[in-house]
């Protein structure tokens, strides 16, 4: 039985980041459901704080919990209202699979979801940079890692060294083109990645 997929997302924002978090969201979500991975999708007013954690507890083991949004290492928020998800909320992230596109939230619930028993978290130490242009190429590189994840081909373990040559690649090819300032915000998000595994 494929795994399912749980995803809290912004939904009608005004802000680049959430703009841009709300375009991840929506193109894993795609991509999840073409591969008939089923998926259960939070945003707008749907995605309040109990009703995400109500339905991260009717996950199983291995399943898939996908937040997008402005972070920081104790909460995550998806847009100007309270926060979706905190660090006291992790103990429910027992056995599953986490992946947080925000700032910072791998220094401080990502380290506890491990302590609380998730299998892993993959996200951010540090401010997550969001380009102006060559916004494509930075979705891909912070989705790369999952989507081969999602087919089977790759492990858990293979997730961070995936987005690190997808950020890489992107710098490189960037870097070639003279746009020192965008390439440098991809060698910024890949030195701020974070996979822990439990």
């Amino acid at each position: 039985m494929k795994s399912q997929s749980l995803i809290v997302r912004p939904h009608k924002v005004k802000d680049i980041p959430l703009k841009f978090a709300k375009e991840c969201a929506i193109q894993i979500k795609n991509f999840l459901q073409t591969n008939g991975i089923s998926v259960k999708d939070l945003k707008g007013t749907s995605a309040y704080r109990i009703n995400v954690i109500n339905q991260l507890c009717g996950l199983k083991k291995g399943d898939n919990f996908l937040v997008f949004g402005h972070g920081n290492p104790d909460y995550i928020r998806v847009g100007a209202n309270s926060p979706v998800f905190t660090i006291e909320d992790t103990v429910n992230t027992f056995e599953k699979i986490c992946y947080f596109l925000s700032c910072c939230t791998a220094r401080g619930i990502g380290q506890q979801a491990i302590k609380d028993g998730a299998l892993a978290f993959i996200g951010f130490k540090d401010d997550f940079s969001v380009p102006f242009r060559y916004k494509e190429e930075m979705i891909e590189a912070c989705l790369s890692g999952m989507k081969k994840f999602f087919l089977g081909q790759c492990t858990i373990r293979e997730i961070e060294k995936i987005m690190d040559i997808s950020f890489y690649e992107n710098e490189n090819k960037i870097s070639k083109k003279g746009d020192f300032i965008y390439a440098a915000l991809f060698a910024y998000n890949r030195n701020s990645l974070s996979v822990m595994i439990h």
